[in-house]
């Protein structure tokens, strides 16, 4: 008689149990978890910051070396400020960043450079952030941008375009978020107060135009001159020094000279009421342009315009790649 088969119902426990743990060590595998995505991306960030790290096809080359000279624009309007702690770290960053990336390539000088640079973004994102917090938070995105868009070159060529671009990005970003952030109050209450002068400037000259205009207008005062003048004149040539004055001329003399003081007087008196108008539009107008001219400098643009923005300008710095170059070598900070 021959072995028995076994039948089709059965049932090993065993088996089920190795298919579920295949399939969940399978699962695990394929699907990794956002913790563990994002501790590997610290362990390499920090790995860079301790690590040389020179790739091939970053090589020396002039365009670089030239947009690293770009970063120390910050330093301008920190020095219009007067803030000159600014102005040494930014004098201080733009000589590591040339020492990284032109003058001493692949050398120490790569982490001492990586260090600054985070220390340094640190820095001006703490001066930044009381005036724009929600523009200078978002700027976290195009900054991430570009330089992953830099650190993905492949050849020297692209290497060389796509880290000066990075370069030109922030010889932009950095002078706006200090002009617009960190000292908007010194810069736009000094261009109001600027305007006032102007203004008060203009009033002068017009108040001088209007004075030699009632001069011409005004014929009491130049007769009185004239008719004092005659009458001087007609003392001190026709009579002898110790003969009296008629009657007759001491009373023209007296009138003449009665009409020049009231002549002097109404045009004095007019002189005054136009410079208290003067004052007083003043002291109205000041306070008000100054709050108006404040109220709009702190005013966040909107997130939709700041996006479309930056879209059209990355877009049209790609358009335009042949072009780079001449852009660099004539880049300068406009009036």
């Amino acid at each position: 008689m021959g072995a028995q088969e076994p039948s089709a119902d059965f049932h090993d426990p065993s088996l089920e149990d190795t298919s579920d743990s295949t399939e969940s060590s399978s699962n695990a595998a394929s699907m990794p978890s956002l913790f563990q995505e994002a501790r590997r991306s610290l362990r390499v960030l920090a790995a860079k910051l301790v690590v040389i790290d020179h790739p091939p096809h970053e090589q020396k080359d002039l365009l670089v070396g030239i947009s690293c000279l770009a970063l120390a624009t910050p330093a301008i309007p920190a020095y219009c400020a007067g803030d000159l702690r600014t102005v040494l770290l930014t004098v201080g960053m733009t000589i590591t960043s040339l020492n990284a990336d032109y003058l001493y390539l692949g050398t120490v000088w790569n982490v001492i450079d990586r260090w600054c640079a985070l220390g340094y973004s640190f820095y001006l994102y703490w001066l930044a952030f009381p005036h724009l917090p929600l523009l200078s938070t978002l700027n976290v995105i195009p900054l991430v941008g570009f330089l992953g868009y830099s650190r993905s070159s492949s050849t020297k060529e692209e290497w060389s375009f796509r880290h000066s671009l990075w370069h030109l990005f922030l010889a932009v970003d950095m002078p706006f978020f200090l002009v617009f952030g960190a000292y908007s109050d010194h810069f736009f209450r000094s261009s109001a107060i600027a305007a006032v002068e102007g203004s008060r400037q203009c009033a002068k000259a017009l108040e001088k135009s209007d004075k030699a205009g009632e001069a011409d207008l005004d014929p009491g005062a130049d007769e009185a001159t004239e008719a004092g003048e005659a009458c001087d004149e007609t003392e001190s040539s026709g009579s002898e020094p110790d003969a009296p004055p008629t009657p007759k001329q001491a009373v023209k003399a007296a009138n003449a000279a009665l009409q020049r003081l009231v002549a002097q007087r109404n045009n004095n008196h007019k002189v005054l009421q136009r410079l208290n108008a003067e004052i007083l539009g003043h002291q109205r107008n000041v306070p008000a342009l100054i709050d108006s001219t404040t109220n709009s400098t702190v005013k966040t643009p909107s997130l939709g315009s700041l996006c479309l923005h930056g879209a059209l300008g990355f877009c049209a710095a790609f358009g335009r790649s042949s072009r780079l170059l001449p852009l660099v070598l004539g880049f300068r900070l406009a009036d």
